[in-house]
Formats: structure tokens, C-alpha cells, sequence
């Protein structure tokens, strides 16, 4: 394995020369030199991993205050992985649109001043690129940028801001869009459901910021020293389709080892009980997911405590769980389903990729179906069927009417998005399997997850392997469960 990567580094540094695109600032590191991120992948995909030739690289400096102010430097390389020349580039900036304000200065294109255009929403920002970028060439993206983070609950569950002494920083860059068969994906998000459509990329982020905060991230931490009033971190993270930070102060961590992975929760002083019940119900779902669908892809996952109107968020080795799931009352209720469903987005939706904006089910209605499973396995036929029941308690609240259930999420208004992705969609893949019979459907899903790992699939991908495993024809199915109907 050692010699093969090798080999894979080596090319991979050539071919970067070959494409004359500047050498990083913020790191001293070559942008194709992936040996670091071999720290935060398992072994079992390590090998994949450094194959990815084509993947974004992001180097991210961050500044923190101690309110509610970014201050940072981003450099990525791009690397066009069509099949057909670009003549611009397409970057998301998120949190102008989850209530913060994203301010982009000085913007250089390989090394040379360049324009770039703003949507009305300043949401989207084009960079025009002077020669067209080829299939396979490489250009490299570097822009400062201010971001103001919002102290009031915001759109989209909240995840990005500042409140109750927890901050959560989510989508805090310029992510690039993603290229794909019908062009570039610049569709806005509505204002609830997740909002990720993003290519597997690695991620190298420096971190300054006051001493006295906690931070849990995604991915590995390679350094930390604390300096003064200030600390610096460095953290690597990758393949990963998402770089996500989250920070408090006087947070009590407890961890738990599973096989190679590290679990480890992070929550206010005074909740380290059921901080520990988080930490062990995402171990056992660790180990019962592991056994389905092969390995967890990273060394670590952390689960921290945010404030958020959303039960949980996931993000690539990181879940964030609702302050309030830590009481008692709802904690009894929620905190074990939803620290599963967000441990099985790992694997669907982190590992195995899909647009969260068009083809929702294929994470959410999945990751409900397996949160399902586990509690069959886990609890026996008591637990399944009390978490059944309250998806058909979810269906009802659309009088359990036949609704695609693979509809884009901005085609369900806000209470029939949960009804129909949350609550009928995991019943609907709980009948699919029953169609190719447990065992086949298992199988086809541990597949699913080994040839798609970091890559993005549609709904034609995940029916097309499922009718290669059961041997049979599921059109009439997907056309009548599934499949939106077709606009003349």
C-alpha cells in the first residue's frame, strides 16, 4: 500500500507542475502532496483516497474573535473533471444566505488579480476565467473574505451563528460548485432542508482563535499551541464533502473507542450523562453500520452541541446535536434516533455523495430506513416498531397520500418536506427492500456503498444497481413511489 500511494503522490506532484498552477501560501505543502490526509482516512480507503487526482483542494485560514467575526484567507485548487471546457468558475457562498454576511476582497486567479460577479442575493460568486480551463488542467482560486456571524436564529435550522455561548460555523467558505452532465448546479437552496451538492475535496485549515474556546471539528487535528490570550490550530480533513467547526466554552469532552474509530462528545459542563448516552448510542450504531455497509471512512467522529431548531445536522466526521436534546424530556424521546440517523448520513450522503437539494431522499429517506434497522437490531421488534410508528405518525400528517418521495426539496412545502422525505420515504425504501428481499437489498447496499464511496450518484444510479443485485425490473416501483412525475 505504502509503495502504491507512492507512486500515486509522485505522478500526482508531476502532473501539477505540468499545469503551471501557483504553489499554495497559506501551507507549506504541494497542492497534490495527499500523504497528510492519510492521517484522517482508515486504511481500508486510503488507497481510493489518494486516487482522486481531480478532487478540490481548499486551504483555509481562519481568524476568530471573540464575537461573532471571521476573518480569512481561502486558496483552492480546481481542477476541471469534465468532459467539456470551462469558461468560468461558480462559487456558493453560503452564509449570505443562512443570515450572516460574506464580504470577498482581493480575489486572484493563479496568481493574477481577477474580476469576479455577484448574484443579487450575493450568494453566488463567478469568476470569468481569460482562457478556457480544458478537461483534466488545473486553476488555483484565492480570495480574502469577512464574515459577520449571526447571533438570531437563522434559516436553514440555524446552523451557522453565535448564540447561548455555542458557535457553529457552517459553510463557512466559498464552496465550488459542481459541475455536472446538464452543467453547473447554481440553484439556490430553499430556506430549509440541507443545502450540500459538493464534490469529495481535502481540506487543510489553520485556526486562530481566543484561547478560552473548546473547538471540535471535522477531520484530524495535527497541532494545537496555545500562545497568550490566542490558540492555533491545524487541522486536515479528507475526502471530505464539507468542512465544518463548531466551539464553546467550558465544554466537557468524553470519548469512546470503536475498533479504530474515536467517538468523542463534546456538551456543556453538567450534561456529561447524556453526553455519554450520545457518545454510546453513535458507537453501537458505529459498529452495527460498520458490519452492513464496511467501514466508517474516517479515524474519528465528533459530536458536539449546538444551538439549532434541527433535532441534528450532519457534517463529514462531525454531528451536531440540539442543546435541548440533552434534557430529559426530549432527550428520553429523540437523542438515540437522531444521534443514528445522523451517524448513517457517514456513510450516505458523506461518504457516498448526492445532491441534498434535488434528490433528498437519497440521504434523508435512506439514513430514516437504517435508523429503523438499528433500532431492530439493536432493540428488537419493541424498538422497531415504536420508531415504525412514528413514521407513519410523520405520513400522516399528509393523510398518507402517494407522494413521490424523490421530489427536490423546494417541490414540498416546510411540514410536507418532513412528512413525505422523513416519514413516508424511509417506509418506501423499507418496502423496496422487501420487494428484492432483505438479504439482496442488504447486499446491494453494502455494494452501493464500496463502488460509490466519494464519488456523487443520482436516483438512476442507486435504481440501476439495485435492479443489477435483485435481478429484476423496478421502473413501475420507482415511477410510482420514487420518481416526481414528468413536467411536459
Amino acid at each position: 500500500m505504502a509503495l502504491r500511494a507512492l507512486l500515486l503522490v509522485t505522478l500526482a506532484l508531476l502532473l501539477g507542475a505540468a499545469f503551471g498552477q501557483p504553489e499554495p501560501e497559506l501551507f507549506d505543502t504541494d497542492w497534490l502532496d495527499r500523504r497528510t490526509y492519510a492521517v484522517d482516512v482508515r486504511d481500508d480507503l486510503v488507497d481510493l483516497a489518494l486516487r482522486l487526482d481531480r478532487a478540490p483542494v481548499y486551504h483555509l485560514a481562519w481568524s476568530l474573535t471573540v464575537g461573532n467575526e471571521l476573518h480569512a484567507r481561502q486558496e483552492v485548487r480546481v481542477v476541471n473533471g469534465s468532459q467539456v471546457p470551462w469558461r468560468e468558475l461558480h462559487f456558493h457562498l453560503l452564509p449570505n444566505l443562512l443570515g450572516g454576511r460574506m464580504t470577498v476582497g482581493r480575489l486572484l486567479l493563479n496568481g493574477a488579480e481577477a474580476a469576479a460577479d455577484l448574484d443579487e442575493s450575493n450568494r453566488l460568486l463567478t469568476i470569468g476565467l481569460p482562457e478556457e480551463l480544458r478537461p483534466g488542467a488545473a486553476a488555483v482560486v484565492s480570495l480574502e473574505y469577512h464574515l459577520e456571524i449571526p447571533r438570531a436564529g437563522g434559516r436553514n435550522y440555524g446552523i451557522l451563528g453565535y448564540r447561548d455561548g455555542a458557535l457553529s460555523l457552517a459553510h463557512a467558505y466559498a464552496l465550488l460548485a459542481v459541475h455536472g452532465a446538464d452543467g453547473w448546479d447554481l440553484d439556490r437552496p430553499p430556506r430549509y432542508g440541507d443545502l450540500v451538492h459538493a464534490e469529495s475535496a481535502f481540506f487543510r485549515v489553520a485556526v486562530d482563535a481566543p484561547a478560552s474556546l473548546d473547538i471540535a471539528t471535522g477531520g484530524r487535528l495535527l497541532e494545537r499551541r496555545v500562545e497568550g490570550s490566542r490558540q492555533y490550530l491545524q487541522v486536515v480533513a479528507g475526502p471530505v464533502r464539507d468542512f465544518y467547526l463548531a466551539a464553546g466554552e467550558s465544554l466537557e469532552t468524553i470519548e469512546q473507542r470503536v475498533g479504530e474509530v474515536l467517538v468523542r462528545g463534546h456538551s456543556p459542563a453538567g450534561s456529561e450523562a447524556a453526553t455519554r448516552a450520545a457518545v454510546e448510542h453513535a458507537a453501537q450504531a458505529l459498529e452495527i453500520f460498520e458490519r452492513r455497509f464496511g467501514p466508517y471512512p474516517y479515524r474519528e467522529l465528533d459530536v458536539v452541541v449546538i444551538s439549532t431548531s434541527a433535532l441534528g445536522v450532519e457534517f463529514p466526521g462531525i454531528i451536531a446535536l440540539r442543546r435541548e436534546l440533552l434534557s430529559p424530556a426530549e432527550g428520553e424521546r429523540w437523542l438515540e434516533s437522531t444521534v443514528v440517523h445522523e451517524v448513517a448520513h457517514q456513510w450516505f450522503y458523506s461518504l457516498v455523495g448526492n445532491d441534498q437539494v434535488s434528490e433528498p431522499w437519497l440521504d434523508e429517506s435512506l439514513t430514516q430506513y437504517l435508523t429503523l434497522r438499528y433500532f431492530l437490531e439493536s432493540h428488537g421488534a419493541t424498538g422497531y416498531k415504536r420508531f415504525r410508528e412514528g413514521l407513519m405518525s410523520r405520513w400522516a400528517e399528509v393523510d398518507r397520500r402517494t407522494v413521490p418521495i424523490g421530489s427536490p426539496v423546494s417541490d414540498y412545502g416546510l411540514s410536507e418536506y418532513g412528512a413525505v422525505v422523513y416519514g413516508l420515504g424511509p417506509l418506501v425504501v423499507e418496502w423496496l427492500a422487501g420487494m428484492m428481499e432483505r438479504p439482496v437489498f442488504d447486499a446491494f447496499l453494502r455494494d452501493y456503498a464500496h463502488r460509490f464511496a466519494f464519488e456523487l450518484v443520482e436516483t438512476d444510479d442507486f435504481q440501476s444497481l439495485a435492479e443489477h443485485h435483485c435481478e429484476c425490473e423496478l421502473d413501475d416501483f420507482f415511477r410510482d413511489w420514487i420518481r416526481p412525475p414528468a413536467v411536459d
